[in-house]
Formats: C-alpha cells, sequence, structure tokens
C-alpha cells in the first residue's frame, strides 16, 4: 500500500486549538467527526476558515481532518484557520509571501481581559466603576447619568454645578 504524505499543524486563537491533518485530495473537510458545512454552518465563518486555501489556490487540492477543542465558533475558526496556513507552508515554502501579505500567518494575540478586583467585571480605568471614599462610596455623576440613562435622577443631580464630594465636608 502506497504512503501518502500528510502534514500536521496546530493553530491557536482566543482559547481555542485546531489541530489539523492534512493529505492530498479532493477537498473534504471534516471537523470534529462533523462535516464543514454542518460545524460552521454560516458563510463568515466558512471564508474564515477557506481563506489559506484560497490564497493558496488550492481549495480543492487537499483532504483536511480538523479537531477543535475550546473557546466559541469564531475562535474555532480562526484556530483552523491558522492550522491550514502553517500546513500549507509544509506543503510550499513558496507559498510563505502570499499567505504572510494576507496576515495568515500571524498568531492574533488578543485575549479576554481579566476580572479586575472590587470591580464588576473585566473592565479597565477607561469605563464605569466605583470611586474611591474615605468613609463612603461616592459614585461619580458621569456613571451614574450613563448608568441610569440620566431620566430618572433627581435635578440636583444633574446639575453640572453639583459636586459629589460637597456632600462629604
Amino acid at each position: 500500500m502506497p504512503q501518502t504524505e500528510e502534514f500536521v499543524a496546530t493553530g491557536r486563537r482566543k482559547t481555542s486549538v485546531a489541530r489539523i491533518r492534512m493529505t492530498p485530495g479532493s477537498g473534504k473537510i471534516e471537523i470534529n467527526g462533523r462535516t464543514f458545512e454542518d460545524y460552521f454552518p454560516t458563510a463568515p465563518l466558512q471564508n474564515v476558515v477557506l481563506q489559506p486555501l484560497q490564497s493558496a489556490k488550492a481549495v480543492n487540492a487537499y483532504d483536511l481532518w480538523i479537531n477543535t477543542s475550546g473557546g466559541g465558533s469564531m475562535g474555532q475558526a480562526g484556530a483552523a484557520q491558522l492550522a491550514i496556513a502553517r500546513a500549507l507552508l509544509q506543503v510550499d515554502a513558496n507559498l510563505r509571501g502570499p499567505l504572510k501579505a494576507e496576515g495568515l500567518l500571524r498568531r492574533d494575540p488578543r485575549m479576554k481581559e481579566r476580572k479586575k478586583s472590587g470591580q464588576p467585571g473585566a473592565i479597565s480605568a477607561s469605563r464605569i466603576r466605583i470611586s474611591f471614599g474615605k468613609r463612603i462610596l461616592v459614585w461619580r455623576r458621569e456613571d451614574l447619568l450613563a448608568l441610569r440613562g440620566g431620566s430618572k435622577l433627581p435635578q440636583w443631580l444633574k446639575d453640572e454645578s453639583f459636586n459629589c464630594n460637597s456632600l462629604l465636608q
């Protein structure tokens, strides 16, 4: 029995990991034991996965077996995209230029921001938070207006000249 060439690669995106086996074939794609159209039902997700094959002009040239885990569907599609691009590099090193020009060989470093202690969620300094007060918790007027939509607050709180910290004196 003749040995067919098999290319193995790994891709990651957010918390998703995709491991891929690629062999020359007819363009069949199987992801976690399901068909490609069944696993990624929307066209944008399918386009993300197929982008490296389209840029290499090898859409129906290889059979792909992809094992993905972790994250959501968009993260898994991005991980599969990187894995396919890396496998295509193993096939032909001359594809490095076109794949790199489209940004398909770079792992996206963006991750979910961690939760900060004492805050309602994963928010940064520019977002709403409780202001520090030595004796009581004091909300900034802008935060209250944003929180309540401004309509249900008393008029004295909406007034621009009012200073929340004047209550402490």
